[in-house]
């Protein structure tokens, strides 16, 4: 089957997916839970191999998901065999970040699954609450999926400050020296 194919050409690298294989036979291209098939929750677990059969195991990156905003460790995170969930998600990321971090604005953005389709749904919760803690805890993301951490007002105010803080503060020194050549 399958996984003795696979074992017999050496087993999986580390940056192999977990999740999903692509079966080619006869020239149709098949995909394969191959989570499942690991985990030994398919129901046609381990398909025999025909002649001809060509396997593939893409590597992580269609495994991936998007940790971004007001985190400790902005990253890409890789689903592996199991499903992972936002509270999963969130602590792969180091967690929010104390100082900057809007815990009731934690959005999740997901694309269509129809790849033709360019709109998104976005998910928003609140973490600030108890129930939206256990529902971070059971919301199970997809490969791709972008999660977003808003920061607080204050956090948004200092990163402007820091932007201009600079450029203010060289114009200061600018009129400072004019003044004083003259």
């Amino acid at each position: 089957g399958v996984l003795q194919a696979i074992a017999e050409r050496g087993g999986l690298t580390p940056a192999a997916s977990r999740r999903r294989l692509i079966l080619t036979r006869a020239g149709h291209v098949y995909n394969i839970d191959f989570a499942a098939l690991l985990s030994g929750g398919s129901s046609n677990a381990n398909t025999a191999l025909e002649p001809g059969d060509n396997i593939q195991v893409p590597d992580q990156s269609g495994d991936q998901i998007f940790v971004l905003g007001a985190v400790d460790k902005q990253q890409p995170l890789v689903i592996q065999q199991d499903s992972m969930s936002l509270i999963q998600a969130l602590t792969g990321a180091g967690g929010l970040d104390n100082l900057r971090a809007k815990d009731s604005g934690v959005l999740v953005f997901r694309r269509s699954p129809d790849a033709k389709e360019r709109h998104a749904t976005v998910y928003t919760l609140d973490l600030s609450t108890a129930q939206g803690m256990l529902l971070a805890g059971e919301f199970h993301l997809q490969p791709r999926d972008v999660v977003y951490v808003k920061a607080t007002a204050f956090a948004q105010y200092n990163a402007v400050i820091t932007t201009l803080l600079p450029t203010v503060t060289s114009i200061f020194e600018a009129v400072e020296v004019t003044h004083l050549t003259q």
